[in-house]
């Protein structure tokens, strides 16, 4: 069971990455100039905490704690970088 939680988390960042990688150029309607950098940095985070994670998983095991950072610096950072693309968004 716990494998599938992991694996939803998984496909989720991956989803959102590839959302995000596709619309660089205009993402949620900004423009270019500030989309690009705002973009970057999503991509980073979305693509480190998932590699993070998958990587704990597989060094120490699913039931150990390790896997369990992934999640924690996803459920961090993910609603302060969503904030500040809403905040950019309807400034």
């Amino acid at each position: 069971m716990l494998a599938v939680l992991y694996v939803v988390y998984e496909l989720i960042l991956v989803g959102m990455a590839i959302y995000v990688g596709r619309h660089q150029q205009n993402l949620f309607g900004l423009p270019s100039i500030e989309s690009k950098p705002l973009t970057r940095a999503l991509l980073i985070f979305l693509v480190g905490v998932a590699l993070l994670t998958v990587i704990l998983w597989w060094r120490f095991g699913l039931m150990s704690g390790w896997p369990v950072l992934g999640l924690i610096f996803g459920a961090v950072g993910l609603p302060f970088l969503s904030g500040l693309v809403v905040f950019k968004v309807f400034k």
